[in-house]
């Protein structure tokens, strides 16, 4: 019996040791946006917005239009950590949705009324300002707001579906940057660009090209995702692996592959040389800049679509169906089981109501478990007192995370 609860915990040790990224909430979601260490929302399918005032350890979800709950909002951005837009669209339902919030996400008012762009979609927006955004749409085009969303007006109109605009970002000092693909008349070949503007859109000057040949299916280099860290470094993904940076304001990009070569379309960087991709259906590292990747682990293994990170330790990611959470930057924890660290739990066995008391070292955080290792529940911080009683009688494990590392202890609930 001795031998078998060792093997039990280091299980345990192994899981949590490796686990970087784990479950926050569930929720299919098309785009997050963090306001702060504690604030975040998503938003996606059905019309659903959820949002978290505590760090992704509760999460409401809320339906503010029930016009929109068979429509998809697509992209998300705050301007000021009250303002906010959201887009989204539909095949079968309201189109070029736009909705405002002037309160930090608490409420919404739908803008959609307008009806520009065409298609059915507003893909993807950014605001340089409260007032000033653009929005790209799926039929070709980009528009510009000065007025909150009130009123929309066209900046750039393609005028054949040979065109077609990705993402759009602007950098702190109104510098655009929006991300065009463009099939060359007369050939299999397409052209894949980054374009710049210093006056708002009016103008738009190509400052990277790219041209392939044979495109089919995922056999593309479509620019997918723009990412600023500040007004000079700057970074794009888009498919067969690519990889640009710009370290000059985005005058001049370089270009790599990151293997295995997938279609990626989430870049994110917490400095100029630390950074996160998706890729091969995970997230990847680097620390250099992109020069290097490392895959990270999360649990359970999904797809990842989106990456934002609100500080260099905390991130969220976000999968077909979960919401994937890390407070320290997704780095493994090299955390080795001490089995001198001065821990007391009593009473054991208990009713419900137990207590942790330490002499030298500050608890981290408590995750509770079962025997076949799932977890039940996780607190964060110095807890003394732990409360099971919803939980039923039988054997549980406590995984406690200490500054001087981690514990697996036994508690047995009458």
């Amino acid at each position: 019996m001795k031998i078998f609860f060792q093997l039990i915990a280091l299980l345990f040790l192994t899981n949590f040791a490796n686990s970087q990224w784990g479950v926050s909430g569930y929720y299919v979601g098309g785009s997050i946006e963090l306001l702060d260490s504690d604030t975040a929302i998503v938003a996606g399918a059905d019309g659903k917005i959820i949002r978290t005032t505590n760090s992704g350890t509760h999460w409401q979800v809320s339906i503010p239009f029930p016009s929109l709950r068979y429509s998809w909002f697509s992209d998300i951005h705050f301007p000021t950590k009250d303002v906010g837009y959201i887009s989204g669209g539909s095949w079968f339902g309201p189109t070029n949705i736009l909705i405002k919030t002037t309160d930090g996400g608490q409420t919404w008012d739908s803008l959609s009324s307008n009806g520009m762009g065409g298609g059915n979609f507003y893909n993807a927006i950014h605001f340089i300002n409260k007032d000033t955004g653009f929005i790209i749409g799926d039929n070709y085009n980009i528009l510009i707001t000065t007025d909150g969303g009130v009123t929309l007006n066209y900046i750039v109109t393609g005028t054949t579906p040979l065109l077609y605009f990705s993402d759009i970002i602007f950098t702190k000092n109104n510098v655009g940057f929006v991300s065009a693909s463009e099939s060359i008349i007369g050939t299999n070949k397409k052209s894949y660009s980054i374009l710049k503007t210093t006056d708002l859109g009016q103008t738009f000057i190509p400052v990277y090209t790219d041209t392939m040949s044979g495109v089919s299916g995922f056999n593309n280099r479509v620019i997918n995702k723009l990412f600023f860290f500040d007004n000079l470094n700057g970074y794009a993904v888009g498919g067969s692996g690519t990889f640009l940076k710009t370290t000059d304001g985005g005058n001049t990009w370089s270009s790599s592959s990151i293997a295995p070569y997938n279609p990626l379309s989430e870049v994110c960087f917490t400095s100029p040389t630390n950074g996160y991709i998706n890729n091969a259906g995970g997230i990847y590292h680097t620390t250099d800049g992109g020069i290097s990747w490392s895959p990270q682990q999360i649990n359970p293994v999904s797809t990842i679509y989106k990456i934002a990170f609100a500080n260099d330790s905390l991130g969220f990611a976000l999968s077909d169906n979960a919401i994937y959470r890390t407070s320290n930057a997704g780095v493994l924890l090299d955390l080795k089981e001490n089995s001198m660290l001065n821990i007391e739990m009593f009473p054991n066995p208990t009713r419900g109501i137990f207590y942790l008391k330490t002499y030298e070292n500050k608890i981290l955080d408590v995750t509770l478990l079962d025997m076949s290792g799932k977890e039940l529940m996780k607190l964060k911080g110095n807890y003394s007192q732990i409360d099971i009683s919803n939980f039923p009688s039988g054997i549980y494990f406590l995984a406690i995370t200490t500054e001087e590392g981690f514990a697996t202890k036994k508690i047995i609930k009458n």
